[in-house]
């Protein structure tokens, strides 16, 4: 059976029969990084999965606090394969980006997690990421 964890509150969908089907893991908090490498924003971990396709979907919204510097989000299954990849323009007076994506994986059976990390692309800018979501689903 599938389970989820986080620092952040956890919705764990019903399961159909004891194996894992679907799950979603949330942050809602604002969080900063000023410095250039990456750090975790939310992650869904889970056990003993069964192998398949899956769809895994993931939304949150970015900022960086100085007008000409960039913010980096990567989106990666167990901290080795990258699903997804963003690089958001500059804002001015803190203006958010929302962003989503998804993805459709063949997962093997066992364990896995899938994370959203973020950083400021270079020193100097302070990047910030909020309402970060993901979401996976087995067809």
């Amino acid at each position: 059976m599938g389970e989820l964890s986080s620092n952040d509150e956890v919705y764990k969908k019903d399961d159909i029969d004891k194996n894992f089907q679907s799950g979603d893991v949330l942050s809602e908090s604002e969080d900063t990084n000023s410095t250039s490498g990456f750090v975790q924003k939310c992650t869904i971990t889970f056990n003993a999965l069964m192998s398949g396709y899956y769809i895994i979907q993931w939304y949150y919204e970015v900022s960086n606090e100085h007008n000409t510097k960039r913010t980096e989000v990567r989106i990666q299954l167990d901290d080795t394969a990258d699903l997804g990849r963003d690089l958001s323009d500059p804002t001015n007076n803190n203006n958010y980006h929302q962003k989503s994506g998804f993805a459709k994986n063949e997962l093997s059976a066992g364990n896995h997690k899938i994370d959203i990390d973020y950083r400021s692309l270079s020193n100097g800018g302070v990047s910030k990421i909020r309402n970060a979501r993901i979401y996976i689903n087995k067809i």
